[in-house]
């Protein structure tokens, strides 16, 4: 489930690796690209929010219920919508920050008009792994991880650098580069979701099932928009740093969601046991709820040690400018800080999802973007220049944690 999601993640490291050492302007609007494709595209993925329920509980306990009329009833909603927002997206692009006076904005236009056509391939690519995890395909996520990352990885240093008989393309080449890779990805995919679908339900039981996956998915929608929303202004917030802030902000946001990747993905594996045995908080012992958060929190202590460890390295890796990699190394720790509390809430989070509690996750979500990550971004900012701002992710899991502990106390009734 971890290896699902790198493959985006691992996209935008090799990017940020590529793009660093070809220009500091050209990550740092990369870097602000990234920050403006993350809105929509994590909207429509949290589309698939009732997919990630329903699919274990389609699947059964033996995972042996390989039906495909579930998943298209989730995509053929979202696939329309992922191809607006990149027509959307490339038209202005195109017609509105092409010819901007600002470098930074320039580099962001040349890399986003071509890496807004990996929604619809990345939205296709998630739900089928979704739904092949499901069915008890376990090495499907690693596979699709190599082929995404590989065929960006190839073509991002020929199409950046020029290399052989490919021009030299700068940010245009990086998100054509990752366009591709995510496409090769969603195929792969594909033609595994064909060739594995076996014996199913009768498409009214499973039409049943799914009734209700717009209501339930709507919560998520608006959860990763208001998140994401918040995020871009978080960007925003450092740009007034200078380019050296935006572009170690580059790599901070990256670990970042790599740390959130390691605990949602932790997340959606519970909700495939909790789907297949339909178990929700209401019946859960107050042990194994103590055991399941320990065990979030546990891994989440490992991985920001991990990241503690390695920034120092990372950053030299990814930049020779000195401002930009001190930089970097802040952003790391305040994320390496991070990654215990967001274990915990994460832990609270699929508590939840369990229980088709979306709505209280995005009302938690919601109160930690606006009334902790963006406030205290823009006084960390303004105290100690453009990377203090990290010091608003901190607030932001911090105050997660605590709304959904609550959440999670009162929906089940039990003390903590």
């Amino acid at each position: 489930m971890v290896l699902s999601s790198l493959g985006t993640l691992a996209v935008s490291f090799t990017d940020s690796v590529v793009m660093g050492n070809y220009s500091t302007t050209g990550l740092a609007g990369v870097g602000l690209g990234v920050a403006v494709y993350s809105l929509p595209i994590n909207a429509l993925l949290g589309g698939l929010m009732a997919l990630r329920i329903y699919a274990p509980r389609t699947a059964g306990e033996n995972g042996r219920q390989r039906d495909l009329w579930g998943l298209s009833l989730v995509l053929r909603k979202l696939v329309p919508l992922a191809l607006m927002t990149s027509v959307a997206l490339s038209v202005v692009c195109w017609v509105v920050f092409g010819e901007s006076s600002n470098s930074v904005v320039r580099e962001m236009s040349a890399y986003l008009k071509f890496r807004a056509w990996s929604a619809t391939p990345d939205i296709v690519s998630s739900a089928g792994v979704i739904c092949l995890v499901a069915w008890g395909f376990a090495k499907v996520p690693l596979l699709d991880f190599m082929v995404t990352s590989g065929v960006n990885l190839v073509l991002d240093v020929a199409l950046v650098y020029g290399l052989g008989p490919f021009p030299e393309l700068g940010a245009s080449g990086d998100g054509i580069a990752s366009s591709a890779g995510s496409t090769v990805g969603a195929a792969l995919v594909i033609a595994l979701l064909l060739k594995n679908r076996g014996p199913t339900a009768s498409r009214q039981e499973i039409e049943s099932t799914f009734a209700g996956w717009v209501r339930l998915s709507l919560p998520a929608v608006f959860s990763a928009a208001v998140d994401y929303a918040g995020n871009s202004l978080f960007a925003v917030i450092i740009s007034f740093g200078g380019a050296a802030a935006l572009a170690g902000s580059r790599v901070g946001d990256q670990v970042h969601m790599l740390a959130f990747v390691i605990v949602s993905s932790l997340s959606s594996a519970g909700l495939v046991v909790f789907g297949r045995t339909n178990a929700s908080v209401a019946n859960m012992s107050t042990s194994f709820i103590g055991a399941f958060r320990r065990t979030m929190f546990f891994w989440a202590v490992l991985f920001g040690l991990a990241i503690a460890g390695m920034s120092p390295v990372i950053s030299y890796l990814v930049t020779p400018d000195p401002s930009a990699r001190k930089a970097m190394i802040v952003a790391m720790l305040i994320v390496a800080m991070s990654c215990p509390v967001a274990g915990i809430a994460y832990a609270n989070v699929t508590l939840l999802r369990a229980s088709e509690k979306t709505g209280m996750e995005f009302v938690s979500n919601a109160l930690a973007v606006w009334g902790a990550q963006i406030p205290v971004a823009a006084i960390g900012m303004l105290a100690v220049g453009g990377i203090g701002a990290f010091s608003g992710i901190f607030a932001y899991w911090i105050l997660r944690a605590l709304l959904t502990g609550a959440q999670v106390r009162r929906m089940s009734g039990r003390k903590s």
